[in-house]
């Protein structure tokens, strides 16, 4: 730098990298930012180059550097954005791309780009707008028409979604992403077939199209293609949003084969209701491989997993696992891999109950319902925030009210999570009790369940343990319900004592709750006449 101006080393530096030398322009850029600490445009190709070599870390302090050393400069604002996205710190990638819009509004890469951080928040309704101004700045991108067609579908507009992706192929017939986001409005809208053939057409064109192959895995097992589907569902671990989850294991996968001798460790995945439900598998895994079987499972399983009878299989708790201390003579598997390694693909009923309540936890939760009288009826509402369907598979928790107003019941929260929001219309002739602060895990609402007359629960982990205990439960579903739960029947394979009520038109929850509500009227009539009473 002593014998050359900073211009002539910037000039080289570009050079370097418009070759293909980034470890040559990276170093020279250095040199001209120790020269010049303040020089924007040395931070910001030092940082795209942190970028490209997949370093987010050190990328994103240099092109904020640049983005404040040079705050006009539209591009240096949205390539932060996207650093920003890289490492998933989405609400500052929104706040950069918006400044970048501002700076350049005419630019429809940038409108696209808020547009999916703001998705990536799940604020769909928020990122309409800048999608269609990205399509209206560009008619032939095909990308900001197919990502229309995702935030559409998210807000319920399915037929301006279906609209939209067709307009992206109609441009582009070659993009993965927009036959994949037509399959999901055609899903949403309940033409299974015809999604079928979007979510193929987009593993034509990609085999290895991670999302679409565990999309059409969720259509295939609603329509009872069990076999197509479990070995579709094995694509999800490819998938970024479940790679992450990911750990690396020296022991090798459990194919189903006899392992006398090893051990199996399996892994709860997904959410909490899965787990309760694939517990019914594990014996078949102790039964066919000779091995002993350990399951690892999350604090809030824990006690309720660990109980004696509980599981087939000895339960280590702790929040993360670390695959790489497993011995490698061992075997593990996730636990919603074992219909595929078990080669049973249909549903697996259950004669009776597989859990139960702690009995000294029932008899002080006993204690603390004393007062309960008539019906006992125990709700739930909100499920996983975290949960992508959670929108669409939760209900709003005003809509319960007018339940609340049922004579001879009493009501139990059941519902932990705040999230949820609380029904607040109560007339008094029915009772409300809300434990809530006093459950610590599934253990405790286990021990609740055990001395319920019938629980009502849209479709969480609440639903599971209830049908896994064995109790009377009424499982709420919305339009185009969960795989495990079919298209039409009211009752289930995988829970005897389950009952199912279906939304009739995508999001009218209201008939639901005329229907379980007419139900449980005949219930208190039927239990009045019977003399039977929950009197403290």
């Amino acid at each position: 730098m002593a014998t050359i101006t900073v211009e002539q080393a910037l000039q080289t530096a570009r050079a370097f990298q418009q070759a293909g030398q980034t470890a040559a322009a990276e170093t020279l850029y250095r040199q001209i930012l120790a020269a010049d600490p303040g020089l924007a445009e040395a931070w910001h190709a030092l940082g795209t180059i942190c970028l490209l070599t997949g370093r987010r870390a050190e990328a994103v302090p240099c092109l904020l550097r640049a983005a404040e050393s040079a705050p006009a400069n539209a591009t240096y604002h949205s390539d932060l954005g996207v650093a920003y996205r890289q490492s998933e710190r989405t609400e500052e990638a929104v706040a950069s791309f918006r400044r970048a819009a501002a700076l350049l509004p005419d630019a429809p890469a940038i409108h696209l780009d808020l547009g999916e951080a703001l998705a990536a928040l799940g604020q769909f309704e928020e990122a309409i707008p800048f999608y269609e101004q990205a399509a209206a700045l560009k008619p032939g991108f095909a990308e900001a028409h197919s990502n229309l067609g995702r935030a559409l579908m998210q807000t319920g507009r399915l037929d301006e979604a279906i609209a939209s992706c067709r307009r992206a192929i109609a441009v582009r017939p070659d993009l993965p992403e927009a036959h994949l986001n037509l399959g999901a409005a055609l899903l949403r809208n309940r033409m299974f077939l015809p999604a079928i053939d979007a979510f193929r057409q987009a593993i034509a064109l990609r085999p290895d199209f991670s999302e679409a192959h565990q999309t059409l895995s969720f259509v295939l097992l609603l329509l009872g293609r069990y076999a197509e589907g479990w070995k579709e569902h094995e694509w999800r671990w490819q998938c970024p949003i479940w790679s992450r989850r990911w750990q690396p294991f020296v022991a090798p996968r459990w194919d189903g084969r006899p392992a006398p001798g090893a051990t199996i460790w399996l892994h709860v995945e997904q959410g909490f209701g899965d787990a309760i439900q694939f517990l019914r598998y594990i014996p078949f895994v102790r039964e066919w491989s000779g091995a002993e079987v350990v399951l690892f499972c999350t604090p809030r399983l824990g006690r309720l997993f660990s109980l004696d009878g509980n599981c087939p299989a000895t339960v280590v708790v702790q929040e993360t696992l670390d695959g790489a201390s497993l011995p490698a003579r061992d075997r593990h598997l996730p636990i919603l891999s074992l219909p595929a390694a078990l080669g049973l693909y249909e549903p697996v009923p259950m004669a009776g109950p597989y859990l139960r309540a702690d009995p000294k936890l029932q008899t002080l939760w006993r204690e603390r319902l004393r007062t309960a009288s008539g019906l006992r009826v125990g709700l739930a509402w909100f499920g996983n925030p975290a949960n992508q369907e959670n929108r669409r598979r939760s209900l709003p928790a005003a809509q319960l009210n007018p339940l609340l107003e049922m004579p001879g019941v009493t009501f139990v929260n059941l519902q932990i999570d705040p999230c949820g929001g609380a029904p607040g219309v109560r007339d008094g002739r029915s009772q409300w009790i809300d434990p809530a602060a006093q459950i610590t895990d599934f253990a405790d609402t286990a021990a609740i369940m055990a001395e319920l007359d019938l629980i009502i629960t849209t479709d969480t982990a609440t639903a599971h343990l209830a049908g896994a205990l064995g109790r009377p439960v009424w499982t709420l579903l919305h339009w185009v319900a969960d795989w495990r739960w079919g298209l039409e029947r009211e009752d289930t394979p995988w829970y005897p004592t389950m009952r199912l009520f279906r939304q009739p038109n995508a999001g009218d929850w209201d008939s639901v709750l005329q229907h379980v509500a007419k139900e449980l009227r005949l219930r208190c009539s039927q239990r009045e006449s019977a003399g039977l009473s929950h009197a403290p």
